[in-house]
């Protein structure tokens, strides 16, 4: 990958009423390292990010800068795709404020925006805001840094190159994937507790490097879509799954083997 992230990532607990004191740390911060975010739309992100959470009084954020080798308008389109692959409701977004762009959006206690502007070697940075009503400051680093790979892997399959996946993937939480069928952009996979009870179906096709489909649940009488973004050499992916009866959650594999045997 050619995406370089500035190493500027912080997450911690903060107290709500502190909140401007802690936006004027981020405005010097980012004037030391001569970044071209202005204080004033960091202090509206930032602002508003905590301000949605606020059924916890201490509630905890985390903060990340990408610089992508991509266009102005490219992230202003993968930060919305960010979000929404994420399964984030789009909230609220600007025009352009000040030559910057911003996206937000809430998902359960979790609130997020991200901001792009163009850096001065040609590339866009890319500012990842995530706000949280749990106090532990892991909960929206984690949730920052499935934004950033969003972001990182839209970047870097410009190309638009299938990856290679079929095998055994296991998977987070427990389970196990076996994608056993790969026919151009099409893949079909089983899918279980354990490689002794694949009963569940999944099926769908890869646009880029994301894959997008559908899964039957035989044992819970279950449907709905999944949209899975993996890496360009397809050793892993993050991704979330949708219920049509109601329902939603986050999921991650890793490949196990290259090919399944019985």
């Amino acid at each position: 990958m050619n995406d370089q992230s500035s190493g500027n990532t912080v997450s911690r607990k903060v107290n709500f009423a502190s909140t401007r004191k802690l936006t004027s740390g981020f405005c010097l911060k980012a004037l030391e390292r001569q970044q071209v975010v202005r204080c004033g739309f960091l202090l509206v992100l930032v602002v508003g990010v905590l301000a949605a959470p606020c059924s916890g009084q201490n509630p905890s954020w985390s903060r990340g800068i990408l610089e992508l080798p991509i266009t102005y308008d490219d992230c202003k389109s993968r930060a919305r795709g960010a979000l929404e692959a994420e399964g984030y409701a789009v909230q609220t977004q600007g025009g352009d404020l000040m030559g910057d762009y911003y996206v937000g959006g809430k998902k359960g206690d979790h609130s997020v925006a991200i901001a792009c502007n163009s850096s001065p070697n040609g590339k866009t940075w890319a500012n990842v805001f995530v706000a949280s009503s749990n106090p532990d400051g892991n909960v929206p680093g984690a949730e920052r840094v499935k934004l950033q790979r969003r972001l990182v892997n839209s970047a870097s399959s410009a190309g638009c190159s299938t990856p290679t996946i079929s095998g055994i993937y296991i998977t987070s939480p427990a389970g196990v994937i076996v994608f056993d069928r790969q026919n151009g952009n099409y893949i079909s996979a089983r899918y279980g507790n354990d490689e002794n009870s694949l009963v569940n179906r999944l099926e769908g096709t890869f646009e880029c490097n994301v894959l997008k489909g559908k899964f039957t649940n035989t044992v819970h009488n279950t449907s709905g879509r999944i949209e899975y973004t993996f890496e360009p050499d397809g050793s892993r992916f993050d991704g979330h799954w949708w219920n049509d009866g109601g329902g939603d959650g986050g999921t991650s594999g890793t490949k196990r083997m290259a090919l399944y045997r019985n």
